[in-house]
């Protein structure tokens, strides 16, 4: 038997209609979306990514006018010139998007790379700094938490690189993340993001995709607060989906 549909009707639309499967995208991205639902994977020898995706802002806000900001962490492993960089990205929370603030890249053995974490924290009064549990960030961890064990966050990548950042894009795909238009870092930064997966470097990448992921979860949503507009109106979406979506 075939079984033929017209051009952008749902395959099964008593299981999933076409208003369940744009938000679906919304949420998911285009690139997560069409692996999934069109089975039409990114060519391997294309970039994810478009940077048009990305918005600018002009100037960077007053740190009272972030209701957070968060750092993400991606940690090398010494001031070797032939070890990876350890690399900080900074982000801050406003009108519902957020603005990469800064980006931290360096080699530091280990005394100097926890001297600047702690340092960096405070300097930008960050309320949570996400740190990755693996090589030199499991003893980093354990350092800052002696001090001040709620705002360093442990993070443990179940997934490998390309797949965390193809699910990263949805944030950036639906406007919520901004760049600035001039920054010292931000060719730089730019190079890495739009060579990946095929580029050499990959530690800003790492560090942009901690942060997404960490964005998407519910921890984020956790540091709003249960009151917070956002997640009151999350909750009602959530309720509103679950009458809308068509019974299996």
């Amino acid at each position: 038997m075939v079984h033929t549909r017209a051009r952008g009707e749902a395959l099964f639309p008593e299981r999933a209609d076409l208003e369940w499967l744009e938000q679906s995208r919304k949420e998911m991205g285009s690139v997560v979306f069409n692996c999934q639902y069109q089975q039409n994977p990114i060519a391997p020898d294309g970039s994810p990514l478009k940077w048009e995706w990305f918005k600018t802002y002009e100037e960077r806000l007053q740190r009272d006018r972030y209701q957070l900001v968060v750092q993400s962490w991606d940690t090398g492993m010494s001031a070797n010139p032939n070890a990876a960089c350890s690399v900080c990205t900074t982000w801050g929370f406003t009108d519902n998007v957020w603005h990469l603030l800064d980006v931290f890249r360096d080699r530091l053995d280990y005394p100097d790379l926890l001297k600047k974490v702690r340092r960096s924290a405070d300097e930008w009064r960050a309320d949570e700094v996400i740190i990755e549990k693996a090589a030199t960030g499991i003893p980093l961890l354990q350092d800052c938490r002696r001090e001040d064990r709620a705002r360093f966050l442990a993070e443990t990548p179940y997934e490998d690189k390309e797949i965390r950042f193809n699910r990263s894009l949805a944030a950036v795909e639906a406007g919520k993340i901004y760049l600035p238009r001039e920054a010292h870092w931000l060719p730089a930064f730019k190079r890495e993001l739009q060579a990946f997966p095929r580029g050499n470097l990959k530690d800003q990448v790492d560090s942009f995709s901690q942060f997404i992921n960490w964005l998407q979860s519910h921890r984020f949503f956790s540091a709003l607060g249960r009151d917070h507009p956002i997640n009151v109106g999350r909750r009602e979406k959530v309720m509103a989906r679950r009458e809308r979506r068509p019974r299996r």
